[in-house]
């Protein structure tokens, strides 16, 4: 069986006549769930027997083009949409000698390009399965099914694309095979047994191996994700999975609704993995997954809900400090577990954090991402990962004193109530942090990610916001991300929260910054820059 795991071009959106993106366009990050899947896959169709060649095709490398492919009308401007990536043609001779061909729908702004992607396979090879899986595909299997897809896996892709694969190669039906939706052989709909939430049927991360760096070029993934890093930082950087699933339940996010309940690796299986990568001659870790201190979640009596999460979560960062290893936080980090009833454990800050800088190269932590989120005063509002204001004010001050490079801080703004009231307010008590970092720290830089709520599908928001959406997403997909805003909401329009962002963010970074950070264009307006001066 050759199996091909495709990573699909990007989408970027820039003004009419402009050729700036609006968001970050970034093809050289490593393909984390393709690696990891592939891995997977290997190791369980191995077990079985099964003969099989995985090759995962990277499109956003190499002889890359931006091909122009529609318009959103964006209240008084237009919008071009691009797809940046190697031309579908170019692997023409790939997709012909596939028999199972696997596509990653995470994102829905991917959702025209991806289908466009699945409907070009099928023309060329119609032989060929077409197996479409990922968060998104999770959330809205029959899109795919009509848009060229003939499988989409729901949940995770370890086990059940396995069995796909399985019984292609043993020729026989889909009908055993749970958590997936199909198009059988009368062309209709079918979808079976949905349990991928349930604890007997989800992937054992305990045991996951290494993600499969053999089959990729390492050389590419020279980007981490959040920007230029700073001195002595070396590529390539490769994002780590310790952990799946996730013990809160936020309502932007669609991790609780596609991942199901927090689970996460061993110790032995951790060292397996940064074995694995030091043996590949990787330096530099990116701890994407925003859930490494879900570890030391505490039950309502103050309890630790696993006995040794506390322990395994300071052994994982001092192995990867005895191994010379330099990281970064790239997620948001529920950096309210560094607290309890007004007592910071400075004992986890300052092994997560801890840094040294040679000659050479910095080891140990350079740069985190902290989840602000809400800055209002409603603590109603508050999404359950994150404390009062002055609460993250405490851990904010602290976090600056372990003297890492960069700090970046998530906030989220657009949502129904947000006014202008409550705009000012969250700038200003950004503004409030950045004075914080800057007077216990003489080295660490503040960044602010200034995002617009998006209406991701799956989620809570997606789920009771759905009025205020002014777009239809089988048309306009390319709006549900955090640059973009997606809603009309009481107070403003998509266009304008969207002005709001960008004012805002550059007021807090300037010019510079940004252009070193995001290398991408910001749309502003008079009205909000006198709102935030």
């Amino acid at each position: 069986m050759k199996v091909t795991l495709l990573a699909n071009p990007i989408p970027g959106q820039s003004i009419n006549g402009t050729d700036e993106f609006l968001g970050t366009v970034r093809p050289f990050m490593h393909k984390a769930s393709l690696t990891a899947l592939a891995a997977g896959l290997e190791d369980r169709l191995s077990l079985k027997g099964i003969k099989s060649t995985i090759e995962i095709i990277d499109m956003q490398v190499g002889a890359v083009e931006k091909t122009h492919y529609g318009i959103i009308d964006y209240g008084e401007l237009q919008l071009d949409k691009y797809r940046i990536g190697i031309p579908f043609e170019s692997i023409k001779g790939k997709i012909l000698e596939s028999d199972i061909i696997g596509l990653s729908a995470n994102f829905t702004h991917s959702r025209k390009i991806i289908s466009d992607l699945a409907k070009y396979c099928e023309r060329i090879n119609p032989k060929a399965t077409i197996v479409i899986g990922g968060v998104e595909a999770t959330v809205v299997p029959l899109y795919y099914l009509k848009n060229g897809a003939d499988i989409v896996v729901k949940g995770e892709g370890e086990v059940t694309f396995s069995l796909i694969i399985e019984s292609i190669y043993k020729r026989k039906g889909l009908n055993d095979i749970p958590n997936i939706s199909y198009i059988d052989t009368y062309g209709d709909i079918k979808t079976n047994n949905n349990n991928f939430l349930k604890k007997n049927t989800q992937f054992n991360v305990a045991t996951m191996l290494p993600p499969d760096l053999d089959i990729v070029n390492l050389s590419t993934y020279t980007d981490t994700g959040e920007g230029i890093p700073p001195y002595g930082i070396k590529p390539p950087f490769i994002s780590v999975e310790t952990s799946r699933g996730c013990a809160q339940a936020c309502s932007f996010c669609a991790t609780p609704q596609t991942k199901g309940r927090f689970r996460f690796m061993t110790l032995d299986t951790i060292r397996k993995h940064f074995e694995y990568f030091k043996m590949k001659g990787i330096t530099t870790l990116l701890f994407q997954e925003d859930n490494i201190l879900s570890r030391v979640h505490r039950r309502g009596n103050g309890s630790y809900m696993y006995e040794n999460g506390r322990e395994e979560t300071l052994s994982m960062f001092r192995l990867a400090r005895e191994m010379d290893f330099s990281w970064e936080f790239t997620n948001g980090l529920e950096f309210g577990q560094f607290e309890h009833n007004g007592v910071i454990d400075f004992e986890l800050l300052e092994t997560m954090f801890w840094r040294r800088k040679d000659p050479d190269r910095t080891k140990g932590c350079y740069r985190a991402t902290i989840p602000l989120e809400n800055l209002s005063d409603d603590n109603n509002k508050l999404f359950r990962k994150l404390k009062p204001f002055n609460s993250m004010k405490s851990i904010i001050k602290s976090l600056s004193e372990m003297e890492i490079d960069m700090l970046t801080f998530n906030l989220i703004i657009g949502r129904p109530e947000d006014d202008e009231s409550i705009l000012k307010l969250s700038y200003e008590r950004c503004l409030e942090v950045k004075e914080l970092v800057n007077t216990h720290s003489s080295t660490t830089q503040s960044y602010f990610n200034v995002y617009n709520l998006s209406l991701l599908p799956g989620t809570i928001d997606s789920l009771k916001l759905s009025n205020y959406l002014a777009f239809d997403l089988n048309v306009d997909p390319e709006v549900i991300t955090f640059y973009l805003g997606c809603m009309n909401t009481p107070h403003f329009s998509p266009l304008e929260i969207t002005q709001a962002r960008g004012s805002m963010a550059k007021k807090l970074n300037g010019e510079s910054l940004i252009s070193d950070y995001d290398e991408a264009h910001y749309i502003t307006s008079p009205k909000f820059d006198k709102l935030f001066s």
